[in-house]
């Protein structure tokens, strides 16, 4: 299906002509640019601000939604760099890079700043600044290299690029933080305001871990925060809260699943990652797979943990551990579609070289007919549910998982629309259209009890029953302001929690409510009153 520049999402009045007839007449339809308009709190364009973009991967293995190749084998992210122009547009893109999607951060020299959530190519949005919080150390003159993830208001996570200096500005909002000095690494989590002020401590019981020289460390859900990068020290020292964090270590072709350091610190250095029978490889397995990745990984009520690695060599063959037993597969990737089968059943993949599966594409529209962008959705080949493939709508409404193979299920996971599952008995050649609907909603408002505050409150829907994909949904608002989560079953019963933090102490409330209802009031109550108080 061509692809059109007619899908701009704002009517903006910066320009003379439409925004969709800007772009038209600036942009090739071929090219792949991400655009967006940035402007002060008064509504006026900004000229000169900086904005750091990271390209976003359109699709993933489900089972694997955290892993990043390219920052275990040691290759650093890229940040391409972009100036808003006097009208306060910000373009990605050209030649060298055509991202589809992308999140970051935009500047400015004089305190102005904005996370940018997830950007598509070929739809203008507007980006809002603000000022910038500061953070430094409680002397604010040792400096530090600070890598912070912000969390949005939907729940998702937009890593940043790394900053150093003595003092570090970020735009307000939700972060958690690593932080490395010459005292080590510190970890923690702050709620930053507009023009705040806070600090990262190095202090607390500290631990020294022994490395390999190959090894690659990350924090379990960050594969792009390198608490050590391959080829870098050979010790790593954690500090304080950081201790308490779980790690996943990469060593040549093998992983080291997440693991948390063992209490209570030891002054000599703590050799890492830790001896694990279940990681020593075993017997080579004729996958018959040539030049294939295979992941051992272990299905657990929250999904799948990765507990191995290994390459096929050119006549297939690969290193693997004994079976972990349990509810273990093995997955295979490669230039083919992904295979996984029972990890006790795994000469059954040998049988499938042959068959490189099928590309496929989804384009998803709205009871409008218009495109539905940053829809997920995610394909599994029947019976193996360790190789399903996750992708995500462009600015086009086009999901496109490479290689799949049939039969299999399609499903909508997104949790702004019902959830959809369609059985595909051949991998479709064309592009197939999907039509989504809103679904039930749940909605209402959050309030403290002693009625002061505007808070940050993180609202938390569930399904305890665990139908609804995703069956866990968060939004963050400020107190007395709505909340509203699409998508739902009808009639389905659901629990609501809400928490927050305030001058040091948690306030919470829960309630059970059905979707489809009336507006829902939660009151939040100090969790540890003071008595008298």
């Amino acid at each position: 299906m061509p692809r059109t520049a007619t899908t701009l999402a704002l009517a903006l009045t910066a320009f003379t002509t439409t925004p969709t007839a800007w772009v038209a007449a600036q942009e090739p339809r071929s090219k792949a640019v991400i655009y967006a308009l940035v402007e002060d709190p008064a509504g006026n364009p900004v000229q000169g601000a900086r904005g750091w973009l990271a390209e976003e991967r359109p699709r993933r293995l489900a089972a694997l939604p955290d892993l990043d190749p390219a920052a275990a084998a040691g290759t650093p992210a890229a940040w391409p760099e972009a100036e808003s122009d006097a009208r306060g547009l910000l373009r990605f893109g050209g030649d060298d890079w055509q991202p589809g999607a992308g999140s970051g951060l935009v500047t400015t020299a004089r305190g102005l700043g904005a996370v940018l959530p997830r950007l598509f190519a070929r739809r203008l949005q507007q980006v809002t600044l603000e000022p910038m919080a500061e953070v430094s150390t409680a002397t604010g003159s040792e400096p530090f290299t600070l890598y912070a993830r912000a969390r949005l208001a939907d729940g998702r996570r937009v890593a940043l690029p790394q900053q150093r200096g003595q003092r570090v500005r970020l735009p307000a909002g939700d972060y958690e933080l690593w932080a490395q000095s010459v005292d080590g690494w510190s970890w923690q989590r702050l709620v930053l305001r507009p023009g705040g002020r806070a600090t990262i401590a190095f202090d607390g019981p500290a631990q020294r871990l022994a490395l390999p020289e190959d090894a690659f460390v990350h924090p379990d859900g960050w594969p792009t925060m390198p608490l050590r990068a391959r080829g870098g020290a050979t010790e790593l020292l954690l500090r304080g809260a950081a201790l308490d964090a779980s790690l996943v270590t990469w060593t040549g072709e093998s992983v080291t699943p997440a693991q948390t350091l063992p209490k209570p610190p030891t002054v000599a250095a703590l050799p890492w990652p830790p001896a694990n029978d279940a990681a020593v490889p075993g017997e080579p397995f004729e996958g018959g797979l040539p030049g294939a990745v295979w992941y051992g990984l272990v299905q657990e009520p929250g999904g799948f943990r990765l507990v191995a690695r290994g390459r096929a060599d050119d006549r297939g063959r690969v290193l693997l551990p004994r079976d972990p037993g349990g509810d273990s597969w093995l997955l295979a990737t490669g230039a083919f579609a992904p295979l996984a089968t029972p990890w006790s059943a795994r000469g059954a993949l040998a049988g499938s070289k042959g068959s490189r599966g099928v590309e496929f594409a989804l384009q998803a529209r709205d009871r409008q007919g218009l495109p539905v962008v940053d829809l997920v959705c995610t394909f599994t080949p029947s019976g193996m549910d360790a190789a399903a493939v996750e992708a995500r709508t462009d600015g086009d409404g086009v999901a496109r998982f490479g290689l799949v193979r049939g039969p299999g299920d399609l499903t909508v996971d997104d949790p702004r629309y019902a959830n959809q599952r369609i059985e595909l008995a051949d991998v479709p050649t064309r592009t197939f259209q999907v039509a989504v609907e809103r679904g039930a909603t749940c909605s209402g408002q959050v309030t403290f009890a002693d009625g002061d505050g505007d808070d940050v409150v993180v609202v938390t829907l569930r399904d305890p029953t665990g139908t609804l994909r995703p069956a866990v949904r968060t939004q963050a608002v400020r107190c007395g302001e709505g909340f509203r989560f699409s998508g739902l079953d009808v009639d389905a019963d659901l629990v609501l929690f809400a928490t927050a933090t305030r001058e040091g102490k948690t306030w919470s409330a829960r309630r059970l409510v059905r979707s489809g209802g009336g507006d829902v009031k939660l009151v939040l109550a100090d969790e540890d009153p003071d008595l008298g108080r």
